[in-house]
């Protein structure tokens, strides 16, 4: 998986740790609050995409976004 940590406000990751103990109670202390760029695949090994990514890192510069909704999807392994 990559992930990227955004930066946030105090209150907002209080917030977002509360929903995601009552959604992932197992898991949620597992990472900080974050965004899943690329999912987990059984089909690139990790060697390759760390190799990848850390070529693709230095190209790409830091930006500002805005998350305006959020959708729930149940995972499609746990049903959750």
């Amino acid at each position: 998986a990559v992930i990227a940590l955004p930066e946030l406000l105090p209150d907002d990751v209080e917030h977002i740790q509360s929903l995601r103990a009552r959604h992932d109670p197992l898991h949620h202390q597992r990472l900080a609050p974050h965004v899943t760029l690329v999912f987990p695949t059984p089909d690139v090994e990790a060697k390759l995409l760390v190799a990848h990514v850390k070529s693709c890192v230095p190209a790409v510069a830091s930006f500002a976004f805005s998350l305006r909704c959020a959708m729930p999807v149940p995972d499609p392994i746990t049903r959750r």
